[in-house]
């Protein structure tokens, strides 16, 4: 049977297969061409003998192998480098099309065959569930998904590499739909062949690092060209399927949304400055207003009709009236260049005042005062067209657009600004010092001291200078937030969505931000009550931090000052809870697990208290800082949590493998909507043994926990093999972000930001943070209990999260690889440091795979989902070489080894250059970064 599945599964491949051999002849042809036959003779006896290697296991093929790499010039190893490299880029795009190609199949079959996640399932499954049309109705509602774009440092291709994929994309997919005749497919392989040409000749190194600006224009790359068209069409899918379903017609609202940290996440980014969120602000504002003006000249090109042919309704002619005379001016062209086309005319009005907002971002005059106004305009048109039975271009063109104004708003995606609670409470002690507010220090305060003075201080608010004196670091502070205050109250009201405190450790630190807030005016006493223009986010990161995240909150809810502004935000309350630091803080398990803790106590807390709560999970690229498939990673949030409301960050790699194409875009988009309704209206009552159950993880966590922190914090050799064993050094220098690897100078683990660790344990393939220590956790445990492993493996089947917990775990598993991590770790000196934590990370890998295996009851990892496991079984052979020159360029880079050139600098130019591309070649390869 199992053989029959795997028969299935490689029939499924044989496309996928095809289509890689297909772009690697290219690509040789491209290499042939490009660099000659005898680099392509090397770079083909290097491949064919890392396959051997890894399929007969021989040792003399292996040292075969290495010596071949070792005799390779610096020169010749990076363009072998980049060979792989462009090869793994390849494979990644026909994977894409690939997904694609299944879905499109399953659409095609005759019946009803739903892929697993898509809209047409979940719909299904709903009124399977007899999910009344009502209750969804009511569900639509209340829906709020937000998805956060991230400028974290963990996309390694630039821009315009990436821009190259897309070209390729769109070649395939234009082989595979038109069914070319014999010339129109000699077309479109030559110009497949020139696309990898200039993939080839195109540098996928950065000259300089991004800046913030950079980012910015890269985050809007994908609002523009692929996520403005992907969104509404989800939503219209969406609607179109449940009408279909349901037959009757349900409301089209927009339940995703897109938010930015772009430009806004200050936290220990030294290059964005307040200066750097106002000018982020605006030109979130010019791209969606561009966007606009686009849309509107594609429609006047739709609605040409004549009122000497059609009756429209008067309402609607009246709008015109109305704005040909606000605009004199405008009013005499318009007769001239449309005649008789009161669409035309009435669109061309509101394209005047589109572009007056684009030109005077703080002028009211003439402009739109919000994004409604907009919407009624269109409104009104889509009414008219119905008036004259033109009713099917209202509800396609006319509909899309308006869809799209109430998704973006007059601000693409909404800024959340972000800072670390140090900064505050430095800027606060400094300010309320100088002010005379306080007699000591606030910061050596008792927290209960601290929260009394802040109390005060918020009920009755002093509105000084606060600037005058203050060092630079504070006034950056104050000047944030009264940036934040000037936009909304002049320009957009919608266009910042929240507050972000980077570790939270305590109420004061929220309380801190709010009284910032209360001093620009974002929140303040009016005559109507109190208003509080933003969300304040505390961000739970550390261990402790996630156990205490509901006696904060629980605080926070019964302080006055915090209950004014709760009300004033609809009582809503966003918290995030931080994967990446907690994993790095007590290892994957037990962080996941004190996540899953926090988010149901925090529910609890807040249905007590009757808060609506939306859980913000800072989800990384990696199973080690909270990724992996988000539509098993949402079902399997603890039962009750979700309710409709969630917000995910989208960061670095994810958002280019996501958002590459527009069908990519769409095909993930309905997976996060299908998975929080499932989440939310078919979620099964929590199992009677959840308790018993949740007492097991418990224990497996506190054995993890130990673990973790014994090996990683309380050995002291810890931190000098994790900067020598894997590539640290070269990644704190690599060119693919605006903000620092490490806040401070410190070389602590403590200090190290979260993705530089992930990144550098996935480039040195040990891939720790995403596997590190369940085994011992698990052997522990059924030490302790004779039954244990029929327990873990009866959790396993019945409790959701757990399932996906080992699931990730076993991912992670067969991502690393210890025969060549330890080559990493022979560059470790003293080698005698490096021999015994290789040791001991090696035979905690040994028993964390027998663990997975014995719960899981499989013979090899990932036996129950074959194409995972085959696309990391092909890719490794082709991984092999570009991690083994790694270590090597490493080593000499460290050691100054080799043959002394004739100019020095060239030598470093030529070995860093050669590593930025072996990073870059494991990063497509791994299809994982931080």
């Amino acid at each position: 049977m199992a053989l029959n599945a795997n028969v299935s599964h490689q029939q499924k491949l044989l496309p996928l297969r095809q289509d890689v051999r297909f772009l690697g002849e290219l690509l040789g042809r491209v290499l042939i061409h490009q660099e000659g036959r005898s680099l392509f003779d090397t770079e083909e006896r290097i491949r064919k003998l890392a396959i051997r290697v890894r399929r007969q296991g021989r040792r003399a093929d292996e040292a075969s192998l290495r010596t071949r790499l070792g005799g390779l010039d610096v020169a010749t190893a990076t363009k072998v480098v980049r060979a792989f490299s462009v090869y793994f880029q390849l494979v990644n795009v026909a994977e894409e099309n690939h997904r694609l190609r299944r879905k499109r199949h399953y659409e095609s079959l005759p019946g009803f065959h739903p892929a697993r996640g898509s809209i047409d399932d979940v719909i299904h499954r709903l009124s399977t569930a007899q999910v009344r049309a009502q209750e969804l109705a009511e569900q639509l509602e209340r829906l709020s998904i937000i998805l956060v774009l991230t400028a974290h440092p963990t996309q390694a291709l630039p821009p315009t590499v990436l821009a190259k994929h897309r070209q390729i994309w769109d070649r395939l997919l234009q082989r595979e739909v038109m069914r070319p005749t014999p010339k129109e497919e000699q077309r479109i392989v030559q110009g497949l062949y020139e696309e990898i040409m200039s993939l080839w000749q195109t540098d996928e190194l950065r000259s300089h690092h991004p800046t913030p600006e950079d980012e910015v224009e890269h985050g809007l790359y994908y609002l523009s060209s692929i996520l403005y068209d992907a969104l509404p069409d989800t939503m219209l899918e969406f609607q179109a399927e449940a009408q279909r379903v349901y037959r009757q017609p349900l409301p089209c609202r927009p339940m995703i949304r897109f938010g930015s940290w772009i430009g806004g996440d200050k936290d220990g980014n030294p290059h964005v400055t307040h200066q750097t969120v106002r000018w982020a602000l605006v030109r979130y504002r010019q791209a969606i207003l561009a966007k606009y003006l686009d849309s509107l000249e594609q429609l006047k090109t739709k609605l040409t009709h004549s009122d000497q042919l059609c009756r429209m309704h008067p309402a609607f002619l009246r709008m015109v009236r109305n704005g040909r005379r606000s605009f004199p001016a405008l009013a005499e062209s318009l007769d001239a260049r449309y005649p008789h086309q009161p669409y035309a005319q009435q669109l061309t009005i509101m394209s005047h005042r589109l572009r007056h907002m684009l030109r005077h971002p703080t002028s009211t005059e003439d402009a739109y005062l919000s994004a409604d106004e907009l919407q009624q305009d269109l409104a009104r048109i889509r009414q008219s067209l119905a008036f004259h039975q033109a009713d099917p271009i209202a509800k396609s063109a006319v509909a899309k657009l308006a869809l799209q104004v109430d998704l973006f708003r007059f601000c693409f995606a909404r800024l959340d600004v972000r800072d670390h609670s140090r900064r505050h409470l430095d800027a606060f002690a400094e300010l309320v010092t100088l002010q005379g507010l306080c007699g000591s220090d606030p910061r050596t305060m008792p927290e209960d001291h601290r929260q009394s003075l802040l109390t005060t201080l918020l009920a009755q608010p002093t509105y000084v200078d606060l600037l005058r004196g203050a060092s630079p670091q504070t006034q950056e502070v104050l000047r944030t937030f009264k940036v934040m205050g000037e936009h909304l109250e002049q320009v957009d009201p919608e266009a910042i969505d929240g507050y972000i405190i980077s570790m939270t450790h305590q109420p004061s630190d929220v309380l801190i931000a709010l009284w910032f807030c209360q001093q620009a005016d974002l929140f303040r006493r009016t005559s109507v009550g109190w208003r509080s223009a933003v969300h304040i986010i505390p961000l739970f990161e550390g261990i402790e931090d996630l156990r205490r995240a509901h006696e904060t909150m629980a605080t926070l809810y019964d302080h006055p000052a915090y209950q004014h502004h709760l009300k004033s935000r609809g009582n809503l309350q966003q918290i995030q809870l931080g994967y990446s630091d907690s994993n790095k803080d007590g290892g994957f398990f037990t962080a996941n697990w004190e996540l899953y803790q926090a988010q149901r106590r925090l529910h609890a807390l807040a249905t007590a208290h009757r808060v609506k709560l939306q859980l913000f999970h800072g989800r990384g690229g990696t199973i080690g800082r909270g990724g992996g498939p988000l539509h098993q990673t949402i079902v399997a949030q603890p039962a009750g949590t979700v309710q409709g409301r969630i917000k995910i960050t989208e960061q670095g790699e994810v958002v280019a493998a996501k958002y590459a194409n527009p069908m990519m875009a769409m095909r993930n988009l309905e997976l996060v909507l299908s998975a929080v309704l499932e989440a939310t209206l078919l979620t099964p009552k929590p199992a009677t043994r959840l308790p018993e159950w949740e007492q097991v993880m418990e224990q497996l966590s506190q054995e993890a926990y130990g673990a973790y922190r014994s090996a990683v914090y309380e050995d002291v050799d810890f931190v000098r093999y994790f900067e020598q064993a894997t590539p640290i050094d070269i990644i704190s220098e690599f060119r693919i972000g605006s903000r620092p690897s490490r806040r401070n100078t410190s070389k602590r683990i403590e200090d190290l930001r979260a993705i530089p660790w992930v990144f550098s344990w996935v480039q040195g393939r040990h891939v720790l943070p995403g596997w590190f220590p369940f085994g011992r956790a698990v052997a522990r445990f059924c030490a302790c209990h004779r039954s244990g492993l029929r327990v873990l493996q009866q959790l396993y089947e019945d409790f959701p999260w757990f399932h996906v917990m080992v699931d990730f775990i076993q991912t992670s598993l067969s991502m690393a690889d210890m025969r060549i991590a330890l080559t990493y770790a022979g560059l470790v000196k003293p080698a005698s440091l490096g021999r015994r934590i290789f040791r001991a990370v090696e035979s905690e890998y040994r028993a964390t795979r027998q663990a997975v295996l014995s719960i899981t009851r499989q013979r090899e990892l990932l036996d129950q989902n074959y194409v995972l496991q085959n696309a990391i079984r092909l890719r490794n052979p082709y991984l092999d070489p570009i991690s083994l020159l790694q270590a090597r360029l490493l080593g000499q880079r460290r050691n100054r080894q080799g043959t002394r050139p004739a100019s020095p600098r060239l030598r470093r130019g030529e070995l860093d250059r050669a590593l930025a591309l072996t990073i870059n070649g494991i990063a497509a390869g791994m299809r994982h970064t931080g």
